[in-house]
């Protein structure tokens, strides 16, 4: 994209043409970059005024290289929101994984991912990011797990999930670590396989850093991931209270 776009976006950041069609309701969506950014390079191309250079790509590459990715709250969530969908893999990378089973209590995925945290900073290992589940159902880990800029002074620990793993890469791929022996743990080339139950039995410092957000909060919505400053989901997994919308005008990416 050429800095002329960008500079002409930037200088029509507040013109009226960015408002809601008359009548209709001026929401947070009025005032993020995307539909700016958009309409501008749009423009750009039809009028032949700077257009931006363009490249195609083959549908394969596109759709199993491309994800939707805006929306989020800050960077740091970004890059881990995207290993979550097995995105960002690096071959031959040291990884310590485990399975999540389905009955699993909201509290013991916290402690058994801020163990695997720990774990993994101990051992030169990167953690893959973990199924969640709530209420016996799967849902995105960055709708249910927030991790505050304390903790993400691990993010560089943080692995692809297991399930998103393409099985040509050397990390073993979708439920590698489902066959393990009650409380017990297996090395499976690059990757290390803990028992869930061995991790989920660890209180760690870090736990108080991973807070748990209602995944069925509207709040989220709109920003595919979750922004709780205090837990939303107590110890039993029921919900705490629901955070109101934002007022601070602060802008996700």
């Amino acid at each position: 994209m050429s800095t002329n776009i960008l500079h002409c976006t930037l200088a029509l950041w507040d013109h009226p043409v960015f408002n809601a069609p008359k009548g209709g309701k001026n929401d947070d969506y009025y005032l993020r970059s995307q539909p700016r950014i958009n309409h501008i390079v749009e423009l750009a191309i039809k009028e032949s005024a700077a257009p931006p250079t363009i490249r195609f790509f083959p549908s394969s590459l596109f759709l199993s290289s491309v994800k939707h990715m805006t929306g989020y709250w800050n960077t740091n969530q970004k890059i881990h929101c995207g290993k979550s969908f097995g995105l960002l893999e690096i071959d031959g990378q040291r990884v310590l994984g485990y399975e999540v089973p389905s009955s699993a209590r909201p509290e013991e995925q916290r402690l058994a991912f801020a163990a695997a945290l720990e774990l993994g900073e101990a051992t030169n290992r990167n953690v893959a990011i973990p199924t969640a589940y709530y209420e016996g159902r799967r849902v995105d880990f960055c709708m249910m797990f927030h991790l505050d800029e304390q903790t993400f002074t691990h993010e560089h620990r943080l692995a692809a999930t297991l399930s998103g793993v393409s099985p040509d890469q050397r990390v073993p791929s979708a439920r590698a670590c489902a066959e393990l022996p009650l409380g017990g743990t297996a090395e499976k080339g690059n990757l290390l396989c803990l028992a869930f139950s061995m991790l989920s039995q660890n209180h760690t410092d870090t736990s108080k850093t991973i807070r748990l957000c209602d995944p069925q909060n509207p709040k989220y919505r709109n920003n595919h991931a979750s922004n709780c400053g205090t837990d939303e989901i107590g110890m039993s997994g029921t919900r705490l209270r629901r955070l109101a919308p934002s007022l601070t005008g602060h802008e996700s990416i």
